[in-house]
């Protein structure tokens, strides 16, 4: 239960993210917002390696590094697209409309990992329930947007 509270205080963390991030960009404008935003991040990770470098979080096995080692650099890439799309959508149509759709969007591509196994995602069938779950939130979104 701990990691569900866990994912949702990173998913209240996110919420501040893309307010910020909006500001940055308007602010800024769009490309400079993206790097500055990336840029602190990476001075945060920075510190967060060395006061932990000795972590076992941070001691991936061999097999790890082997495994994975094509699709190391594809989170950094996305982040930087993901960041640059909500710093020009969230001053547009507000934070908690970008809010949902991104999260109807995370919701879809994880059951289509999760089906298929992708990235060595766990297989997990998309059911009548998860299904379920989607089209609510589908219909949430579309309520907000049109009223």
């Amino acid at each position: 239960m701990k990691y569900v509270h866990l994912s949702w205080f990173n998913g209240m963390l996110i919420g501040v993210m893309l307010l910020l991030s909006g500001l940055a960009s308007e602010v800024f404008g769009p490309y400079k917002g993206t790097f500055y935003f990336h840029l602190t991040g990476f001075a945060a990770v920075c510190v967060l390696f060395l006061l932990f470098r000795n972590s076992a979080l941070n001691q991936p096995t061999a097999t790890m590094v082997k495994r994975y080692a094509p699709w190391f650099i594809l989170p950094g890439i996305v982040n930087v697209c993901i960041t640059y799309t909500n710093s020009i959508v969230v001053p547009r149509i507000g934070l908690t409309v970008a809010l949902a759709a991104a999260m109807l969007g995370q919701l879809i591509m994880s059951g289509i990992m999760s089906q298929y196994g992708l990235l060595g995602t766990p297989k997990q069938a998309f059911d009548k329930r998860r299904v379920l779950g989607i089209a609510i939130i589908a219909l949430g979104l579309w309520l907000m947007v049109r009223f």
